[in-house]
């Protein structure tokens, strides 16, 4: 199984720009785009929205849920959440649970934290996504960036706690090397042979791929609000090719949303399991 997975949120939202970024909304005809592009090919895949995005584009989030796609959330305003006010994230999280649901007449059951920004060691989020209900979450970058990920992250599902259950982002493990190729910047990278090349060794070793996107991967005339040289190459290399590939990848394979995956994992009887992180370790 491969999963398409989307972080549906503006190119502000991005914690590559800075603060007080113009919060210009232009996403809007990329989604359904998107949209056009995986009900065309009978494509499954998991749209992880920011709640106050869904709130601006409530048509584009009720025809996800119709056409069978997966809501699932990634917060109501993209906040990061190793910042120290806990009890304003716990109420972001809560507030785009409600929104989506609300708009969808359905359970949400996965969450992704913005900008991967979640650590291992963070029992207050948690227990929190049990508390709400969540039955995944998909945060743990099994790979070190200046802005989120571990090298100890576990590069394979396993449960965080029971009941919760953890769908780490693609990275294959060449030996000792990671290589992290799942979408967004890594996509727009590599040559598509190399990304395919890793999609086939990973499911030749029995591991499934997550493929990751965001809209502003799509856009062909990017605002380049990132601050300085480094986001800005990471926010908008290549993205003029991005279209073109990414129709190359989903005419290529059958994927499936993330809950999809997380159904097949239910009766798996042993989860790969994570290690404690060490003290003061992301």
């Amino acid at each position: 199984m491969i999963c398409l997975t989307f972080d549906i949120e503006e190119r502000f939202h991005s914690h590559l720009t800075p603060d007080d970024a113009p919060r210009r909304w232009r996403a809007r005809d990329r989604i359904a785009a998107l949209l056009d592009c995986l009900e065309q090919r009978g494509v499954g895949a998991t749209f992880f929205v920011v709640g106050e995005l869904a709130e601006r584009y409530p048509d584009l989030i009720r025809r996800m849920a119709t056409a069978g796609f997966e809501v699932a959330s990634h917060s109501h305003t993209h906040p990061r959440l190793d910042a120290p006010d806990r009890r304003r994230a716990m109420e972001d999280i809560a507030r785009s649970k409600r929104v989506l649901e609300d708009l969808t007449g359905g359970a949400i059951h996965g969450f992704r934290a913005p900008s991967w920004s979640a650590r291992r060691s963070d029992d207050w989020l948690w227990d929190h996504l049990l508390e709400l209900r969540f039955e995944y979450d998909s945060s743990l970058f099994p790979f070190r960036t200046h802005l989120y990920g571990s090298f100890r992250n576990p590069t394979r599902p396993y449960r965080l706690r029971p009941g919760l259950l953890e769908i780490p982002p693609s990275v294959c493990r060449l030996g000792w090397l990671r290589v992290p190729y799942g979408g967004g910047f890594y996509f727009r990278l590599y040559p598509a042979w190399v990304t395919r090349w890793l999609v086939e060794r990973d499911l030749r070793s029995g591991k499934a791929p997550i493929a990751y996107f965001h809209p502003w991967d799509f856009d062909t005339e990017p605002d380049r609000l990132e601050s300085g040289p480094l986001n800005r190459f990471i926010g908008t290399w290549a993205s003029g090719d991005t279209w073109h590939k990414f129709r190359q990848l989903v005419d290529r394979y059958p994927f499936r949303a993330l809950d999809d995956y997380r159904r097949t994992l239910r009766d798996v009887a042993e989860y790969r399991r994570a290690d404690p992180p060490r003290d003061g370790e992301r």
